[in-house]
């Protein structure tokens, strides 16, 4: 009977064959992932291990920023910025490297320029009685002197309408609310009414643009007056500033503050200074409390910053919106024993703030930016629970300033895009990063947008932690199969090779098993009646190596034996001479191979399992190896 079916034409295979060509292939599956599983096991360790270090890295540095972040804000010292979000911006900046404070990062030719020329104007306008005493000791200029100059009495009607300067006022003539601004573009001129003397108890308040009543007021307040003209007369000068910035830190403004509460101030590359910061300063603004403003006048304060400055903050963020700053002021003498301070704002470099940001990320916050303007708006549009930031900017008249100047967080009233369980674990705020004009006087602002959601920075640390945990999990049980594998594998290699020599122990074939050192494991009787040993105790207090067995002359055969199955090679048959506990000498011919023996450092020879296939001799040509000498040359030999 045929085996085969025809249907078609085609042959069809039998159940039977069927069935075993199954099972076949099955085997074959088997015996591949046998041969694979090694390697799976590997890569899984490898694969656990790199994810264990990746997340638990992650959790590390998670950990570590925000312990420096609380230790930096701790120890900072961000007195110049005088708004109730010092703690964010401490932590903005406790990831700032390098130290800024430094005037190498400037022009400092120029700068030096710029105020020795400042000096020699303040001694050519000083009125001739006046001594300008005290000094610098760590530049040249304003250096002790007394004025010697040819200056008239000043003419108030003419700083007037010189500087174009009118009151105006916040929706109140009350004092606080009212200050004497300069109208010129050229710069920002101004002097808080509160600043001024009054004549009498009953003086009405200001409350009309009228020269003479303004010159009155002025003359009565000399040294108002006084730093009015000076600060007009310095302005030229310090427009210099704009090309005094350095490759690394930006002069983004610059200013002059007096005693008397006069206040100077412009930017580079504005052309309307009056519209730029006309809405930037309350009236009743005075900028002699600040820190860079004392630190230059009192000697105890003042850092040891090179010249040409006397004084320099620390880094901090702007209220002006030019973002994170180093103030550098200079102290100068002027009449009256008084003094006035030139202070500039320099812009750290912008990877200062791409440094912010990345540390923000890495401290579980949202971080993106966008720009506004006057008349664009916000580019790109705000995110919806950003909605809460227009509706800040619109809040009263100074808002756009307060907004668009400092660190502005979500009003803590919920918002329509901010749900119950949200209130107290979301945190969002604006940060302003830089400003700069486009059109007349036009102010064009980039701001980050920040958000911190501590439930979602929870998911995240809870997720790196059960990675982590998975990772540690996969290199453990991997590593355990591993061990578990070579245990077994070894165990059942050496109940194999026990067996194995008990199977050879009576054969009439030499047998011996020898170990990666090259010492006797196991020998069967064979062996021992050939050599002479009455076991396998007596052959090793001669020799504990087979090599140690191998007369001198071939043990280079031997030695190239022993490489060749090191390499993995088959060695086959060879020739060598051994000799016997008498010290007569056997010509033999061996055979011996590597076995696969698990082990975890192999470094001397592998395991070997080796019989002699004919013994001949003695060989009474050769000259024996004494019995010492062959106890020796197995220590020499062993490995």
């Amino acid at each position: 009977m045929s085996n085969t079916n025809e249907k078609d034409g085609a042959p069809q295979q039998p159940a039977g064959n069927i069935e075993s060509f199954a099972w076949s292939k099955a085997e074959n599956l088997y015996a591949l992932f046998a041969k694979l599983w090694t390697p799976v096991q590997l890569f899984l360790a490898v694969g656990g291990l790199v994810m264990a270090l990746y997340f638990g890295n992650g959790l590390r540095l998670s950990l570590l920023n925000s312990q420096h972040s609380i230790a930096k804000a701790l120890e900072a010292k961000l007195e110049p910025t005088r708004n109730a979000d010092q703690g964010i911006a401490a932590y903005l900046l406790s990831n700032v490297k390098g130290d800024w404070t430094d005037a190498k990062y400037l022009n400092v030719d120029e700068i030096n320029s710029i105020l020795e020329e400042i000096n020699k104007k303040l001694i050519e306008l000083a009125p001739k009685e006046s001594k300008l005493i005290g000094g610098s000791t760590r530049s040249k200029t304003n250096a002790p002197t007394t004025a010697v100059s040819t200056a008239a009495p000043l003419d108030a009607l003419e700083v007037i309408r010189k500087l174009k300067l009118q009151i105006t006022n916040s929706g109140s003539t009350e004092s606080w609310r009212t200050r004497i601004t300069s109208m010129r573009k050229e710069s920002f001129l101004v002097v808080p009414a509160m600043s001024l003397r009054r004549k009498s108890l009953t003086e009405p308040p200001f409350n009309a643009n009228d020269e003479l009543a303004l010159s009155g007021v002025l003359k009565y307040n000399p040294e108002i007056l006084f730093d009015l003209n000076l600060a007009s007369e310095i302005e030229p000068i310090m427009r210099r500033m704009d090309g005094a910035s350095g490759k690394e830190l930006t002069i983004v403004q610059a200013y002059f503050i007096t005693e008397s509460g006069v206040f100077l101030i412009r930017k580079p590359g504005v052309k309307d200074h009056s519209n730029y910061y006309g809405k930037e300063f309350k009236p009743y603004m005075q900028y002699m409390d600040r820190p860079y403003f004392w630190g230059a006048v009192d000697d105890e304060q003042r850092t040891v910053t090179p010249t040409p400055f006397d004084y320099a903050t620390k880094p901090y963020l702007d209220l002006g919106g030019n973002g994170f700053v180093v103030t550098f002021s200079k102290r100068f003498y002027l009449p009256n024993q008084r003094v006035g301070v030139l202070c500039i704002d320099a812009k750290l470099p912008e990877s200062t703030t791409d440094e912010i940001a990345a540390y923000l990320k890495s401290l579980g916050a949202r971080v993106s930016d966008f720009y506004w303007s006057e008349k664009n708006g916000a580019e790109p549009p705000l995110p919806p629970e950003f909605s809460w930031f227009i509706d800040e900017l619109n809040k009263n008249e100074g808002a756009k300033s307060e907004v668009l100047g400092t660190i502005t967080t979500e009003p803590p009233s919920l918002s329509q895009t901010q749900g119950g369980d949200e209130a107290g674990r979301v945190v969002r705020f604006t940060v302003p990063i830089g400003s700069s004009q486009y059109g007349e006087g036009n102010k064009k602002t980039r701001l980050l947008l920040v958000e911190f959601d501590s439930g979602r920075i929870l998911r995240t640390l809870t997720w790196n932690l059960v990675f982590f945990a998975v990772g540690i999990a996969l290199v453990i049980a991997v590593t355990w199969s591993l061990f578990r594998d070579y245990t077994v594998l070894k165990r059942e290699m050496s109940n194999v090779l026990e067996k194995m020599s008990k199977v050879m122990r009576d054969a009439s074939t030499p047998f011996a098993w020898l170990n990666e050192r090259n010492e006797f494991h196991k020998v069967n009787n064979s062996l021992l009646k050939v050599l002479g040993y009455d076991n396998i105790e007596d052959l090793k207090r001669q020799t504990p190596t087979f090599r140690g067995l191998v007369r001198d002359e071939t043990q280079p055969t031997y030695d190239a034996i022993l490489e060749t199955s090191r390499a993995g090679e088959e060695t086959g048959e060879y020739e060598i001479d051994v000799i016997t506990k008498e010290d007569k000498i056997l010509h033999v011919r061996a055979h011996g191979e590597r076995i696969p023996y698990p082990t975890f450092w192999r470094r001397g020879l592998p395991h070997r399992f080796g019989i002699f296939v004919e013994v001949t001799g003695p060989t009474p040509a050769a000259k024996p190896k004494l019995v010492s000498d062959r106890g020796e040359s197995a220590k020499a030999h062993s490995r």
